[in-house]
């Protein structure tokens, strides 16, 4: 009878845990699926103030915790239906977080760039941040989820 009883304990012990587990890691408290209205700015050593660089619509295609957002208009670096940013998320947080930026200023070749990212207003704001170590400046997405 001991022996039953600290089976079935260890086993009940064992599906707590993974029970635990799967909720903090089972998906998102956020849908991010949709248009989003999107804001770039740069700053750095050789610009004054944050500057807007460029705004566009931004299509976020969310599946699980993972997400990619691509432009719709397209801008003068990344153009129309390009992926622009992409993440995975951990709950109400941004785990990763990338934006698809030029990484060399003469050939304009792409390349993604490592970003810090926070999601605000109940799911209907993020920002993302990345340093371009090509160009020295950040980059910022800020996006708003449109109604």
């Amino acid at each position: 009878m001991k022996t039953k009883s600290i089976i079935i304990i260890g086993v009940s012990f064992v599906l707590i845990c993974f029970f635990a587990m799967g909720i903090s890691t089972a998906g998102s408290a956020y849908n991010l699926n949709g248009e989003w209205n999107a804001v770039i700015t740069k700053e750095g050593a050789n610009i004054s103030s944050s500057t807007t660089i460029e705004k566009d619509i931004i299509k976020i295609s969310q599946q699980g915790n993972q997400f990619v957002g691509v432009r719709t208009n397209g801008g003068k670096w990344v153009g129309k239906n390009e992926e622009m940013i992409k993440g995975n998320l951990s709950y109400k947080m941004v785990d990763e977080a990338f934006i698809h930026h030029v990484s060399d200023p003469i050939t304009f070749d792409l390349s993604w760039s490592d970003g810090r990212a926070t999601i605000t207003d109940d799911g209907n704001k993020i920002m993302i941040q990345s340093f371009i170590k090509s160009t020295g400046y950040y980059e910022t997405v800020t996006l708003i989820k449109k109604q």
